[in-house]
């Protein structure tokens, strides 16, 4: 990136057009690169497709004999993992999850509160309600609560070129 001072509106107004075309080309490249990537995606997914269908079939096939022979593979359920030449397969039971109907959860939460321990609140500063305090009312009771403060807002800059057109290039 090269520093450029500019001595006129000329010169300025030269270089926002240049950004305008710059933008352009790099909308141009990325257009582009969200086809290739697109593409390369459809091309990856076509030949992975049939791996897959292949690789569900085959852990199912090998599912079906090993819970065919499971007793034997497991030494009568000592184990949970069965080795083979080439790999193992293991057994695992998963956890327990909870079920709550929904058309009764209401009711359901109303009976924990009662049993006390089962249930959980969330406290937490309401930022915006504390900010609209602290800027709207000068005489609010939180300006004297150390470690809250408002941090005003930063400048920013930008430029907008105009008629900057998304025209094809033949160079890109």
């Amino acid at each position: 990136m090269s520093a450029t001072t500019f001595t006129d509106d000329t010169a300025c107004a030269e270089a926002i057009a240049r950004i305008g075309a710059i933008r352009a080309d790099l909308a141009r490249i990325e257009t582009t690169k969200t086809k290739a990537v697109a593409k390369a995606a459809a091309t990856a997914e076509e030949k992975a497709s049939p791996l897959q269908e292949e690789e569900a079939g085959l852990v199912a096939a090998v599912e079906a004999y090993c819970a065919r022979e499971r007793k034997r593979l497991t030494d009568n359920g000592k184990s949970k993992t069965a080795e083979f030449k080439t790999g193992k397969v293991a057994w695992r039971k998963g956890q327990a999850k909870l079920l709550i109907d929904p058309t009764l959860e209401d009711k359901i939460l109303d009976r924990l509160k009662k049993l006390q321990g089962f249930t959980k609140t969330t406290v937490a500063i309401d930022k915006s309600a504390v900010k609209t305090s602290l800027t709207d009312d000068k005489a609010s009771p939180l300006k004297r609560i150390k470690g809250l403060s408002i941090e005003e807002p930063k400048e920013t800059f930008s430029v907008t070129p105009t008629g900057a057109e998304l025209t094809p290039r033949k160079d890109l």
